[in-house]
C-alpha cells in the first residue's frame, strides 16, 4: 500500500515537472514570437514612409506626396504623420498638410462577419488657390477618379467603413491673396459607408458636418448618404447656416461685377441628391441683414456681361419645370440692405440705388406645380423716394410669367443729377420725382 502511494506521488511530481517545463517552453516560444513580430514591425516601420510615398506618387495623377513618419502597430493600425500633398503644376502652397492620419481595423464590425476599417484624420490644413482650382477644372480626369482609393488600398487594403475628420482648417484664395476665404474647426463624420447596417435603406450611412465659416459664421449638416449607390453616391441632409458674413465673398463675386459689403446670412433647409440624379434643394428659411450690394458696369466688361447673361438665361430655362430638379425657397427676407447699380461706362459715372431695402420672398420655386411666388421690395429710391415693388411669378412651361407693380414717390431729384447728366446733359437744383 505504501509503495503504491509513493509511486502515485512520484508520478504526480513528474507530471507537475513536465507541465512546468511545457508552460515555460510555451511562454518562451510566445516571447520569441512577440520579439520576432516586434522586430519585424521595426523593420517594416522603417520602410513604411517610403512605401506609402511611392504608392501615392505612382497612382495619384497630378499630385506629389511626402510622408514624415509611418507606424504599423501590433493591432494592425497604421498611423501616418506629416503627410504633405502638392499639385504638380502649382506646387506653392501645398494643397494639403495632414499632421496625423490613423487607419485602423473597425473591431466592432468583426462580429458582423466583415473586415472593414475606419480613418481618423486630425487637424488637416487645406490651402487652395484660384490657379490650382482652375487647373483641376481643366483636367480631363475628374478629381475623384485620379487613383486615390487604389493608392490607399495598396498600402492599407482593408476597405473603409467610417471616416472622421477633426478640426480641419480650409483656406481658399481667389484673386486677392489678402482676402482669403477661411473655414475653421471643421468636423466631419461619415459612418456605415459599406452599408453593413440597414443595407436596404435608400441612405444607410450616417453623415454629420459642422464648422465655422469666415470667422463668425457656422454651418451644421445632419443627414444620411449612400456612398455605394450607382451610378454615383446619394445624400439627404438637413443644413443650417448661422450668421455667415458675406463680405469675405467680395473677391469671388467681383469677378461677376457684383460687389458685396457687409451683410450676414442665415438659412436652414434640406438637400437631397439621389443616385438617379434627382435633386431637391428646399430652403425653409433664408435671411440676409445689413448688406450693401452693387452691380458695376464698365466698358471693359460689356462682352463678359453678355456672356454671363446668356449663360444665366440658358441655365434658368434648363431648370424651369425640370422634373428631376426641384429648387424651392419657402420664406426669404432681406432687411436693412442697400441695392445699387453703378455705371462706370457713362459720362459722368452714376449710381442708382435703393436704401433701407427690405425684400420679402414667398414660395420661390422652379416648378409651376408649387404655385405662384410672391415678391415684395420696399425701400427709399436714391435715399428719399418711397418705393414699393410687388409681384407674382409663375414658372410657366415656355417662359416665366410675371405680374409686377412699381410705385416710387417723392424722390429728391438732386440725388439723380449724375444720371441726368449722363443721359440728358442737364441737372436740377430742386424738385421731386414720382
Amino acid at each position: 500500500m505504501s509503495s503504491w502511494l509513493n509511486e502515485d506521488i512520484r508520478v504526480t511530481r513528474d507530471l507537475e515537472y513536465s507541465m512546468t517545463r511545457f508552460f515555460k517552453w510555451l511562454a518562451l516560444t510566445a516571447l520569441v514570437i512577440v520579439l520576432l513580430a516586434m522586430g519585424g514591425l521595426i523593420v517594416v516601420n522603417r520602410q513604411l514612409p517610403a512605401l506609402i510615398e511611392r504608392q501615392l506618387n505612382e497612382q495619384v495623377e497630378g499630385y506629389r506626396f511626402t510622408v514624415g513618419q509611418a507606424t504599423l502597430s501590433p493591432a494592425l493600425s497604421l498611423e501616418i504623420q506629416r503627410l504633405t500633398m502638392i499639385q504638380t503644376d502649382h506646387p506653392d502652397p501645398p494643397v494639403a498638410v495632414i499632421p496625423r492620419w490613423v487607419l485602423s481595423i473597425q473591431w466592432s464590425q468583426i462580429f458582423s462577419g466583415v473586415l472593414v476599417s475606419d480613418y481618423l484624420v486630425s487637424r488637416p490644413i487645406l490651402h487652395i488657390t484660384l490657379p490650382q482650382a482652375k487647373q483641376e477644372l481643366q483636367e480631363e480626369v475628374p478629381i475623384q477618379e485620379k487613383g486615390w482609393r487604389e493608392a490607399i488600398y495598396s498600402f492599407y487594403p482593408i476597405k473603409i467603413n467610417e471616416i472622421k475628420i477633426e478640426n480641419a482648417d480650409v483656406t481658399y484664395v481667389d484673386q486677392d491673396p489678402s482676402k482669403p476665404l477661411h473655414f475653421t474647426q471643421f468636423n466631419l463624420l461619415a459612418g456605415n459607408i459599406r452599408n453593413i447596417r440597414s443595407p436596404n435603406d435608400a441612405y444607410p450611412s450616417d453623415l454629420t458636418l459642422e464648422g465655422h465659416i469666415f470667422g463668425s459664421g457656422r454651418i451644421e449638416m445632419q443627414g444620411h448618404a449612400n456612398f455605394l449607390a450607382e451610378p454615383h453616391a446619394g445624400i439627404k441632409a438637413d443644413l443650417a447656416l448661422q450668421h455667415v458674413p458675406l463680405e469675405p465673398l467680395f473677391p469671388v463675386t467681383a469677378r461677376y461685377n457684383v460687389q458685396i459689403r457687409g451683410g450676414v446670412l442665415s438659412a436652414e433647409g434640406q438637400l437631397e441628391y439621389s443616385a438617379k440624379g434627382e435633386t431637391q434643394a428646399n430652403l425653409k428659411m433664408l435671411t440676409i441683414e445689413n448688406a450693401r450690394v452693387d452691380y458695376v458696369h464698365t466698358s471693359q466688361t460689356t462682352a463678359k456681361e453678355t456672356q454671363v447673361g446668356h449663360a444665366a438665361v440658358k441655365t434658368a430655362k434648363k431648370l424651369q419645370n425640370k422634373p428631376e430638379t426641384l429648387i424651392r425657397i419657402d420664406h426669404g427676407e432681406l432687411t436693412n440692405s442697400e441695392f445699387g447699380f453703378i455705371n462706370e461706362a457713362a459720362k459722368p459715372p452714376y449710381r442708382v440705388f435703393l436704401s433701407n431695402g427690405a425684400l420679402h420672398l414667398e414660395n420661390i420655386s422652379n416648378h409651376l406645380s408649387e404655385g405662384s411666388a410672391l415678391v415684395r421690395l420696399t425701400g427709399a429710391f436714391m435715399g428719399t423716394g418711397e418705393t414699393v415693388i410687388s409681384g407674382t411669378f409663375r414658372p410657366e412651361g415656355k417662359s416665366p410669367d410675371f405680374d409686377l407693380a412699381i410705385k416710387i414717390e417723392r424722390t429728391k431729384m438732386r440725388a439723380m443729377n449724375d444720371l441726368l447728366r449722363a443721359y440728358g446733359n442737364f441737372d436740377v437744383t430742386a424738385g421731386l420725382f414720382s
